[in-house]
């Protein structure tokens, strides 16, 4: 019984390939020289962002000669930082949707990837609202030579997606660095569920940034049609008396009580 590689599709184009002669196998002086393998990498630039955002990661190879002609990867994430929303293959198919944690890639050339750090494919993830670090492994893959077909094989390296939050100011709900009128605005286009943010990382009101919560502006422990009011007194030039509440304009990078 005649068995294929799990990737029959990039198996079959890649042997299509070399029944073509579009390569040859060197001999002599011109054989490949040395223990330097067809794939020296495989892995994933480093990528920063934000939560609550959307971050783009690169899947990268860096092959010698003569290159591959067919390949297959599948990479997992962490779900819990991380949601894959689209990807796009630039050798070949991608499906973002593959498995709740996994994207898959595959693809079969004319002419070999060749080169260092080439981009194999892309993946867009929305970020949750953890801050700190989302890893990234490659937990299946193929690599076909493109001259024998031989499955050429690699230590994938692990990607890394750090994701800090921008200043978050009491007062601030659009986090754009100032206290104005349109943080009001902001806050009741939230409270409606038609508010965008307008900074990458700002933390909607009513959810906790570092155990505090977001939007809570007048520190009664809840996120409501009270808080806009509050910052309206403010901008009238009114305060807040409150022991427990930071003051508007003042960072929020403790817990509180």
């Amino acid at each position: 019984m005649v068995t294929y590689p799990r990737y029959a599709v990039a198996f079959a184009l890649a042997v299509l390939l070399i029944a073509a002669g579009s390569a040859t196998i060197p001999s002599g002086d011109s054989a490949r020289a040395g223990p330097q393998p067809v794939v020296s990498s495989l892995g994933f630039g480093a990528t920063f962002g934000a939560p609550y955002s959307e971050v783009t990661v690169a899947l990268l190879i860096t092959a010698n000669e003569p290159g591959i002609a067919a390949w297959a990867a599948e990479v997992s994430y962490d779900p819990a930082a991380l949601t894959a929303t689209g990807c796009t293959s630039h050798f070949g198919y991608c499906n973002a949707t593959f498995a709740p944690d996994t994207v898959r890639f595959t693809g079969a050339l004319l002419s070999p990837i060749l080169g260092a750090d080439l981009i194999l494919g892309q993946i867009t993830f929305a970020t949750g609202p953890t801050e700190g670090q989302a890893q990234l492994t490659v937990t299946d893959y193929e690599l076909y030579n493109a001259q024998t077909t031989a499955a050429e094989s690699v230590t994938p390296g692990v990607g890394i997606v750090t994701l800090t939050a921008p200043p978050h100011i009491q007062g601030d709900i659009n986090c754009s660095g100032a206290i104005a009128t349109n943080d009001v605005t902001a806050y009741l286009a939230a409270l409606s569920g038609l508010g965008p943010r307008s900074s990458a990382g700002c933390t909607p009101p009513g959810a906790e940034f570092r155990t505090h919560l977001w939007g809570d502006i007048n520190c009664d422990r809840s996120a409501n049609e009270a808080d806009p009011l509050a910052l309206l007194l403010h901008l009238s030039g009114d305060t807040i008396a409150n022991g427990i509440c930071p003051d508007i304009g003042s960072p929020l990078d403790w817990p509180p009580d």
